[in-house]
């Protein structure tokens, strides 16, 4: 899907689980997460985690937001982990990230909210 700037902040932000079609909007917000938390990530790494993404069996999901069609303006990364004392998995967030441009806007909120809602289709606490 294109990424381009430009949507008006009033409409309705589409929080969709990550696809093979969001390669490239995908690419472009996790090497700038990586790069604003001053952890740059190899063409290797990227390509690691872009492929645990598209694995269903891999512990790992995300989602994106979309504020409009072409507009990727944020991710989040979860996977499930295990907590041993009440013996049941819980979900891990390993990644949130809002382009600058777009932050304020809830987004992040947005990203967050699907992240409590497969939570809870998954049991996890």
């Amino acid at each position: 899907m294109p990424d381009a700037i430009g949507a008006a902040s009033s409409q309705a932000i589409a929080i969709r689980p990550i696809g093979r079609a969001d390669a490239a909007a995908w690419r472009r917000l996790f090497r700038a997460h990586a790069d604003d938390a001053g952890e740059p990530v190899t063409d290797e790494g990227t390509d690691t985690v872009w492929n645990w993404l598209q694995d269903p069996a891999a512990p790992i999901t995300g989602f994106l937001a979309w504020p409009a069609p072409d507009v990727a303006a944020g991710l989040v990364h979860v996977q499930a982990i295990y907590r041993t004392r009440p013996g049941k998995p819980m979900g891990y967030m390993s990644d949130l990230y809002v382009r600058p441009e777009w932050r304020g806007r809830g987004i992040a909120h947005a990203l967050v909210s699907a992240v409590r809602t497969l939570a809870g289709t998954r049991d996890w606490d």
